[in-house]
Protein backbone atom coordinates (compact mmCIF):
# COMPACT_ATOMS: atom_id res chain seq x y z
CA UNK A 1 0.00 0.00 0.00
CA UNK A 2 1.19 3.52 -0.47
CA UNK A 3 2.09 5.96 2.23
CA UNK A 4 -1.42 7.94 1.35
CA UNK A 5 -3.54 4.33 1.91
CA UNK A 6 -1.95 4.60 5.77
CA UNK A 7 -2.56 8.04 6.33
CA UNK A 8 -6.44 7.89 5.54
CA UNK A 9 -6.75 4.54 7.84
CA UNK A 10 -5.09 6.06 10.86
CA UNK A 11 -7.02 9.55 10.65
CA UNK A 12 -10.66 6.89 9.91
CA UNK A 13 -9.81 5.08 12.92
CA UNK A 14 -8.70 7.91 15.75
CA UNK A 15 -12.02 9.50 14.50
CA UNK A 16 -14.14 6.53 15.09
CA UNK A 17 -12.66 6.22 18.03
CA UNK A 18 -13.02 10.10 19.06
CA UNK A 19 -16.77 9.39 18.26
CA UNK A 20 -16.61 6.61 20.51
CA UNK A 21 -15.64 8.32 23.14
CA UNK A 22 -12.09 7.16 23.72
CA UNK A 23 -9.86 10.08 25.28
CA UNK A 24 -6.94 10.24 22.57
CA UNK A 25 -4.41 12.67 22.37
CA UNK A 26 -5.46 14.21 19.55
CA UNK A 27 -8.39 15.00 21.40
CA UNK A 28 -6.99 16.48 24.01
CA UNK A 29 -5.34 18.50 22.03
CA UNK A 30 -8.24 19.64 19.66
CA UNK A 31 -10.09 20.09 23.41
CA UNK A 32 -7.17 22.50 24.34
CA UNK A 33 -7.82 24.81 21.55
CA UNK A 34 -11.16 25.00 22.11
CA UNK A 35 -12.59 22.54 19.63
CA UNK A 36 -16.13 20.81 21.09
CA UNK A 37 -17.65 19.99 17.74
CA UNK A 38 -17.18 19.45 14.32
CA UNK A 39 -19.47 22.27 13.87
CA UNK A 40 -17.41 24.66 15.02
CA UNK A 41 -14.23 23.33 14.14
CA UNK A 42 -13.77 25.48 10.78
CA UNK A 43 -14.00 28.59 12.77
CA UNK A 44 -11.75 27.56 15.92
CA UNK A 45 -8.46 28.70 17.04
CA UNK A 46 -6.71 25.45 15.86
CA UNK A 47 -7.81 25.63 12.68
CA UNK A 48 -6.08 28.95 12.09
CA UNK A 49 -2.99 27.77 14.10
CA UNK A 50 -2.67 24.43 12.29
CA UNK A 51 -2.92 26.25 8.85
CA UNK A 52 -0.40 28.49 9.65
CA UNK A 53 1.85 26.38 11.31
CA UNK A 54 1.11 23.54 9.18
CA UNK A 55 2.24 26.26 6.05
CA UNK A 56 5.48 27.68 7.31
CA UNK A 57 6.80 24.08 8.88
CA UNK A 58 6.29 22.55 5.42
CA UNK A 59 7.54 25.81 3.66
CA UNK A 60 10.83 25.36 6.06
CA UNK A 61 11.23 22.03 5.85
CA UNK A 62 11.22 22.08 2.06
CA UNK A 63 13.83 24.74 2.63
CA UNK A 64 15.96 22.83 4.71
CA UNK A 65 15.83 19.40 2.64
CA UNK A 66 16.78 21.25 -0.42
CA UNK A 67 19.72 23.37 1.25
CA UNK A 68 20.87 20.61 2.89
CA UNK A 69 20.28 17.62 0.40
CA UNK A 70 19.02 19.06 -2.79
CA UNK A 71 15.89 16.95 -2.56
CA UNK A 72 12.32 17.84 -1.44
CA UNK A 73 10.99 14.30 -0.71
CA UNK A 74 12.89 14.54 1.73
CA UNK A 75 12.41 16.94 3.45
CA UNK A 76 8.44 16.06 3.46
CA UNK A 77 9.37 12.95 4.93
CA UNK A 78 9.69 14.51 8.12
CA UNK A 79 5.70 15.54 7.61
CA UNK A 80 4.91 11.71 7.48
CA UNK A 81 7.32 11.12 10.58
CA UNK A 82 5.31 13.39 12.76
CA UNK A 83 1.95 11.89 11.69
CA UNK A 84 3.62 8.78 12.48
CA UNK A 85 4.42 10.17 15.95
CA UNK A 86 0.95 11.26 16.85
CA UNK A 87 -0.30 8.00 15.57
CA UNK A 88 2.21 5.99 18.37
CA UNK A 89 0.72 8.26 20.95
CA UNK A 90 -2.67 7.44 19.95
CA UNK A 91 -1.56 3.52 20.27
CA UNK A 92 -0.19 4.63 24.07
CA UNK A 93 -3.02 6.49 25.22
CA UNK A 94 -5.80 4.09 23.70
CA UNK A 95 -3.77 1.43 25.86
CA UNK A 96 -3.75 3.98 28.72
CA UNK A 97 -7.76 4.30 27.88
CA UNK A 98 -8.41 0.60 28.21
CA UNK A 99 -6.39 0.05 31.26
CA UNK A 100 -8.64 2.58 33.27
CA UNK A 101 -11.74 1.33 32.36
CA UNK A 102 -11.26 -2.46 32.78
CA UNK A 103 -12.94 -3.05 36.32
CA UNK A 104 -10.19 -4.26 38.80
CA UNK A 105 -10.07 -8.45 38.87
CA UNK A 106 -11.21 -8.59 34.93
CA UNK A 107 -8.63 -10.24 32.47
CA UNK A 108 -8.40 -7.34 29.88
CA UNK A 109 -5.44 -8.76 28.15
CA UNK A 110 -7.74 -9.75 25.11
CA UNK A 111 -8.32 -6.46 24.38
CA UNK A 112 -4.75 -6.01 24.22
CA UNK A 113 -4.14 -8.42 21.68
CA UNK A 114 -7.18 -6.85 19.35
CA UNK A 115 -5.10 -3.79 19.32
CA UNK A 116 -1.57 -4.99 18.95
CA UNK A 117 -3.18 -7.10 16.13
CA UNK A 118 -4.86 -3.91 14.27
CA UNK A 119 -2.60 -1.07 15.20
CA UNK A 120 1.33 -2.68 15.19
CA UNK A 121 0.81 -3.73 11.84
CA UNK A 122 -0.93 -0.50 10.70
CA UNK A 123 2.21 1.20 11.89
CA UNK A 124 4.84 -1.13 10.69
CA UNK A 125 3.44 -0.81 6.71
CA UNK A 126 3.63 2.93 7.00
CA UNK A 127 6.85 2.78 8.41
CA UNK A 128 7.48 0.49 5.20
CA UNK A 129 6.05 2.48 2.59
CA UNK A 130 7.40 5.90 4.08
CA UNK A 131 10.88 3.61 3.23
CA UNK A 132 9.89 2.89 -0.46
CA UNK A 133 8.52 5.83 -1.38
CA UNK A 134 12.12 7.46 -0.25
CA UNK A 135 13.65 4.74 -1.83
CA UNK A 136 11.63 5.81 -5.45
CA UNK A 137 9.78 1.62 -5.19
CA UNK A 138 6.60 3.28 -4.74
Amino acid sequence: MRVYNYIIIMVGIMIVLNLMGVNLLSTQMLEKFNVESIQNFALSDFMNLSFTSLLSLTAGAIIIGLVATGNAEVAILFTFAGFLLLFVADFVSLLTWVNQECAVGEDCRFLYYIMFIVFVPLMVGYVQSIFSWVGGRS
